[in-house]
């Protein structure tokens, strides 16, 4: 779930949550996803 995608110019920030509520699911069974994560980027192009 992206939360925020901003821009400006050259410079741009993106914010991102997975699994906000950290559900426990596995897509082959005994390997576990990963639980609630948060990212935070920051690009800047030149």
């Amino acid at each position: 779930m992206r939360i925020n995608k901003w821009s400006y110019s050259d410079v741009s920030v993106m914010t991102e949550i997975r699994n906000l509520f950290d559900e426990n699911y596995a897509y082959v069974k005994g390997y576990p996803m990963p639980g609630i994560n948060f990212y935070m980027g920051l690009r800047w192009d030149y």
